[in-house]
């Protein structure tokens, strides 16, 4: 995402907003679409990095809701699973599970890992410092004065 972003900026195609921009020191911030071209025209501006755009707040909260959903979602199919699987215990089938025990073991599966895909891009959208920690595995400093002020 990080190059193409990078090259809309290059060609002036990218839209108005902000983004978490790599440095040429190095260092992530939060930079306007202004002040990224004004950047662009510094020395080594050549070498800044346009990593994602920074996400509004009605897709935070939304993002946090649907996070609080699938949370209650896993919780719900926890409990099922726990039942049925009690139940099928009682009666005794020899450890072969019935197809719907298993979708639905699969089913919890899938969605605490969505949840925690969810949980990583909602940590990086809320502290800016995560973000270096992510960014092309590579060890970057977080920016001390932001360049937006």
């Amino acid at each position: 995402m990080s190059e193409e972003l990078t090259k809309k900026l290059k060609q002036g195609n990218l839209k108005d907003g902000y983004y978490y921009a790599k440095m040429p020191t190095g260092c992530v911030d939060v930079v306007s679409l202004y002040n990224l071209r004004q950047l662009r025209l510094a020395k080594d501006g050549d070498k800044i990095e346009v990593l994602s755009p920074v996400p509004s707040f009605d897709e935070t909260v939304m993002m946090i809701t649907l996070l609080d959903k699938m949370e209650e979602e896993i919780k719900e199919l926890k409990t099922k699973s726990a039942k049925a699987l009690e139940y099928y215990n009682k009666v005794n089938i020899n450890r072969n599970y019935p197809d719907k025990v298993s979708q639905l073991k699969s089913y919890i599966k899938r969605l605490i890992e969505e949840r925690e895909k969810l949980k990583k891009q909602l940590e990086m959208l809320l502290n800016p410092k995560n973000v270096t920690e992510n960014v092309s595995n590579q060890k970057v400093q977080h920016c001390e004065k932001r360049t937006d002020e």
